[in-house]
């Protein structure tokens, strides 16, 4: 029988192919249920699955949840200090997926895997397993959050904002529809600037003028926070164990889109049991270089701050409509600047200690 320490997505996505592939398969969650290390709140996916379906998407990592819930935003409200609001379109809306309690992503693939056979052990103080799936190894980023009932606000869209009063350096704060006239308004910094990450969002929604336009002196419904952790691994392999999502540092460590990577190395792990190949080398080959491009924008932004947003964005105005696929650089420049980058950024983690 395999085991797999933690079901949360990297988790549950390892079980799942793992039994599909025939094997058998047990889960060991510290909790008492799923999805109850977060509080239910909307993530964006990573844009790079437009022009697909939801199901092809997650078809491709060996998944095939149902129930889960999810929206599709078709515009963004971007913010931005020198050039201030533009609504923007997108050729292919930006997919937003339910974490957290039920009708989100992590019980949609607990069912699965239990339909499948997968066995669950919950409160569990197991520490090794063939997989670990236990999240974040320390705060190297933080967020935190509001659910304010805002029926007014759009259903359609979302607010995006780059400044570094409120988000140093290069982070960003957003709200996001969820619902039933609730919307969540998150802000998210780094290190050194975690421990004021509360300080920062008391200033956000004191000073900004669009968010005070919604929720004016109204008292949240709930508060809600997390962090998480990142790291290029030499290796994601500990005493014989593969180290999968968060547990081995696969992270976006410039906009901390974590959900693909977190499906894709269970995926992999899964595949390096059943195929018999090194779980290393399945990761570099599938996940380097988007790593590699993600700690590059990382360096970027740090250096630069808000002014490298303004510039991504500075060929589009008010009303304009955004097609990702056109906005990327060229690959082979993106491919020699951003290694070199890549290489920078680490280096300047092993210096300051920080990303």
């Amino acid at each position: 029988m395999i085991k797999i320490l933690g079901a949360g997505l990297s988790g549950l996505s390892a079980a799942i192919n793992l039994k599909r592939g025939g094997k058998d398969v047990l889960v060991m969650e510290r909790l008492p249920s799923v999805g109850m290390h977060i509080h239910p709140n909307y993530q964006a996916l990573r844009t790079s699955i437009t022009g697909q379906s939801l199901d092809g998407w997650f078809s491709s990592m060996g998944l095939r949840p149902k129930g889960y819930r999810a929206q599709f935003l078709s515009k963004m409200v971007l913010e931005t200090p020198n050039t201030g609001i533009r609504e923007l379109s997108f050729v292919e809306p930006v997919p937003f997926v339910l974490r957290g309690g039920k009708g989100s992503l992590e019980w949609a693939l607990y069912n699965e895997a239990r339909e499948m056979g997968v066995e669950f052990e919950f409160n569990t103080r197991q520490k090794t397993a063939d997989i670990v799936a236990t999240g974040h190894m320390r705060c190297d980023a933080a967020a935190y959050g509001e659910i304010y009932e805002v029926p007014e606000f759009p259903e359609d869209r979302f607010f995006y904002m780059h400044n570094d009063r409120h988000s140093p350096r290069g982070w960003y704060c957003y709200i996001v529809p969820m619902g039933g006239g609730l919307v969540e308004v998150v802000n998210c910094v780094s290190q050194p600037n975690v421990p004021r990450l509360r300080e920062y969002y008391s200033r956000l929604v004191r000073e900004n003028s669009f968010i005070r336009g919604y929720i004016g002196d109204k008292e949240p419904a709930s508060a809600f926070g997390g962090f998480g952790s990142v790291d290029f691994p030499a290796t994601a392999k500990k005493g014989g164990q593969m180290l999968v999502g968060e547990a081995a540092g696969f992270q976006d460590v410039c906009r901390g889109f974590g959900i693909s990577y977190a499906l894709e190395s269970g995926r992999l792990a899964a595949r390096s049991i059943l195929d018999k190949k090194d779980y290393n080398s399945l990761w570099r080959k599938s996940l380097g270089n988007s790593l590699k491009k993600d700690f590059a924008r990382r360096l970027a932004v740090t250096i630069a701050g808000d002014r490298a947003v303004e510039w991504y964005f500075r060929k589009f105005k008010n009303n304009d409509t955004v097609d990702y696929s056109m906005t990327e650089p060229n690959e082979l420049v993106y491919n020699t600047v951003g290694e070199l980058a890549c290489r920078a950024e680490i280096l300047k983690r092993k210096l300051l200690g920080y990303w």
